[in-house]
């Protein structure tokens, strides 16, 4: 059973090795984000992904199906940065259940923000 409302994902700080390994996971060969050590947001919101899954008590086959993001500011290597979530309300449509997740991050001063929404399609049993 997947509990509605808020959770609090806690604090993180994004070390140079996972910027790097995540730039190499998508192709990005830009020097920029390591030379200046920035963390890309969707770097941030794929960590966060993985953070919420594991928080929720999903049953097998669910599947990501869609992301919004919205940033401001720039994230940098090292900042301590909180994550919190809203798991919204189970909809069914045409037979298959929706569940959307309202989530953010921030750094500490509040001068780098990270929000979005994502939908996960939950399969149902035969």
């Amino acid at each position: 059973m997947i509990r509605e409302g808020p959770l609090d994902l806690g604090n993180w700080q994004m070390d140079a090795k996972y910027v790097r390994d995540y730039l190499q996971a998508v192709g990005d060969l830009s020097p920029l984000y390591p030379s200046e050590s920035l963390v890309p947001p969707m770097a941030i919101a794929a960590f966060f992904l993985k953070k919420l899954l594991l928080h929720l008590d999903l049953p097998p086959g669910i599947i990501h199906i869609g992301q919004e993001l919205q940033t401001s500011g720039l994230f940098r290597v090292a900042d301590p940065v909180q994550g919190w979530a809203v798991v919204g309300e189970t909809k069914v449509r045409k037979g298959q259940q929706f569940l959307a997740i309202e989530f953010g991050a921030s750094t500490q001063n509040m001068i780098s923000n990270i929000k979005g929404k994502t939908t996960l399609l939950i399969q149902r049993e035969e």
